[in-house]
């Protein structure tokens, strides 16, 4: 099972470096032109009418396969330059009819975050570019490979290249992630509402060298519900693809602990809970994780209980120390145990 899981991975990754754009390095007149409008706050009669020309102008001659930087629920992404990119329903044509006012982004101090739109062309949405070579990967299964393969192999893939991969970014990639979901809960509070990225999909979040960003849209809840570890346990640990959960195996449990770490000690620096207190599917992944995913013989309880008593203490590096050294006594406790 292995030999054929890793040879359909290298029929699909050869696949992907076939597709890679090799147009790089360059900004398009549109471009150009969009920075211009978005720093002034809003294009002038010229500019709109220039860009709305170009987008047409691309979308006739030059939107085509070897654009395409990805396809999910909510459409088809396709790059125009190394800055931006154009998104729209998939199956569709779009026509960019007309240009629309530049909106408001609330997000942009999200240094993660790529979901926004920044211009908007009627069926046409224009983002940042996530990636301005092309190439970036979901932190778990891509799509393509769990549509076109079976469940055994999307495992294969799953335990022995996404999770390996997402364990060995640098401690500042989850501190990066952790920072802006705390970023969303003060926001939030501020405007009386809760903000929360999509965590139910992990191809929502894609690593572009070392660093991890998240491209799709953020939820507006009426509940009570904040970003939490607990929420990145959910896409980084329990899911491998869209809503596919994972499970338990002895292979994976040390790769596990080391990424449970990384993601407890980012919720430690950046000041975002442990929970959501309104949340039982928190509570939930806290169980799932600990007891079943990482095989801790400590009850999940005991354990969030005391990260939480550490998540207290308003001294950023005494909070990181103290879960740091709690968190190397509990995995030494299982070495011992076993």
């Amino acid at each position: 099972m292995q030999v054929q899981g890793f040879s359909t991975y290298s029929n699909y990754n050869s696949q992907m470096q076939a597709r890679t754009p090799v147009f790089r390095g360059y900004t398009s007149r549109f471009g150009k032109t969009l920075h211009s409008a978005i720093d002034r706050g809003y294009p002038t009669e010229v500019e709109k009418k220039s860009l709305l020309g170009e987008i047409q102008k691309f979308i006739r001659e030059k939107l085509s396969p070897d654009r395409l930087l990805g396809e999910g629920a909510h459409g088809s992404v396709y790059k125009i330059d190394d800055d931006f990119c154009m998104k729209f329903d998939i199956g569709t044509k779009p026509r960019a009819k007309k240009m629309g006012e530049l909106p408001e982004n609330g997000f942009k101090g999200l240094k993660t975050y790529y979901g926004s739109k920044v211009a908007d062309f009627d069926d046409v949405a224009i983002l940042k570019n996530v990636s301005p070579d092309g190439e970036h990967i979901p932190v778990g299964v891509p799509q393509k490979f769990a549509i076109n393969n079976s469940s055994d192999e999307n495992f294969v893939y799953y335990q022995c290249i996404a999770l390996p991969r997402l364990s060995d970014l640098p401690q500042k990639s989850f501190d990066a992630v952790a920072e802006d979901c705390q970023r969303l809960n003060e926001l939030g509070a501020k405007n009386k509402t809760h903000y929360t990225f999509d965590y139910i999909n992990p191809n929502n979040f894609v690593i572009v060298n070392d660093k991890i960003r998240i491209i799709d849209d953020i939820n507006v809840l009426k509940s009570s519900e904040d970003n939490s570890v607990a929420n990145l346990f959910n896409v980084f640990l329990e899911k491998s693809f869209l809503n596919t959960p994972v499970q338990y195996s002895l292979y994976s449990e040390t790769t596990r602990k080391k990424l449970f770490k990384k993601i407890v000690l980012a919720g430690m620096k950046a000041g975002l809970p442990m929970r959501s207190k309104h949340s039982t599917e928190n509570l939930s992944s806290w169980k799932n994780v600990v007891n079943e995913l990482c095989g801790m013989d400590n009850p999940y309880g005991e354990v969030l209980h005391n990260l939480e008593k550490i998540s207290q203490n308003p001294n950023k590096e005494q909070r990181v120390k103290l879960a740091n050294d709690y968190l190397d006594s509990l995995f030494e406790y299982d070495k011992f145990q076993d």
